[in-house]
């Protein structure tokens, strides 16, 4: 504040003068001087005070308005998108040798576990549970146990000609599912248990849980978004809506 001396100095300057000329008491002038000076001082003290009050308010402001936006975005955040797998048979699977063709005892039939064409197929009695074949000449390979990862290798004669496998009825549908907890429900052949108010289940839990649906196997998952949910049922109770992590279906590609 060096600025504030420079009108101090001139007045003491003129009250020696007048005490030379007249001998005369110093003006009060001096003192009305400092009284400025310090006033001025306290003004700009106050300023910078009041400056600093208004830079810590916009802080805070900005901080409380940085919070604000990223509860905003938490509040908003999607779940993730259910994953689709593709699995097929491969040596680390254990593969049965069947003496039987399975396929020549009918059912050859599109798979409902799979997304790809009629190469990959099903065929024989529901009790052999070939969920998903494809074949090679003669030799088939049909996927019996995709959790176990278990298949069932045969020759067959039928599967040659592929204007043979019919075209299924209904949407495919997986093998089995991985819910948001990590427990998996592997598709079942029979519905046979009772359900919670008369519902219907073809998908059992490892967890001893079921998945339901109103009437047809093909409307257990609700699968319009990216992210799938299923009515999930514990001890036959009311179900809860239940996020599916992923769906496996049957695929070599």
């Amino acid at each position: 504040m060096s600025w504030l001396a420079v009108p101090a100095l001139v007045v003491a300057l003129s009250a020696c003068g007048s005490d030379g000329e007249g001998g005369g008491e110093t003006p009060e002038t001096t003192t009305v001087t400092e009284s400025a000076s310090s006033s001025e001082e306290t003004t700009a003290s106050e300023t910078q005070t009041s400056e600093s009050a208004a830079t810590e308010s916009e802080t805070t402001g900005t901080e409380s308005t940085e919070s604000e936006t990223s509860d905003t975005e938490t509040e908003t955040e999607q779940p993730a998108a259910t994953t689709i797998e593709t699995l097929w048979v491969d040596d680390s699977w254990s593969i049965q040798e069947g003496s039987q063709d399975l396929c020549a005892q009918g059912g050859l039939t599109h798979s409902s576990f799979t997304q790809q064409g009629n190469d990959v197929f099903t065929c024989g009695p529901n009790a052999a549970n070939a969920m998903a074949c494809t074949a090679e000449a003669k030799e088939t390979t049909c996927i019996t146990d995709p959790v176990k990862r278990k298949a069932i290798r045969f020759d067959s004669d039928v599967v040659e000609d592929p204007g043979e496998i019919r075209q299924r009825e209904g949407e495919a549908i997986p093998m089995y599912v991985e819910l948001e907890d990590g427990t998996r429900c592997l598709v079942a052949t029979h519905d046979h248990g009772t359900h919670w108010e008369g519902r219907s289940s073809w998908y059992p839990c490892a967890d001893g849980s079921e998945l339901l649906t109103d009437e047809s196997i093909d409307d257990t998952f609700d699968d319009d978004e990216d992210t799938w949910t299923v009515d999930r049922s514990v001890d036959q109770g009311a179900p809860t809506e239940t996020l599916v992590k992923t769906a496996v279906f049957a695929g070599t590609r």
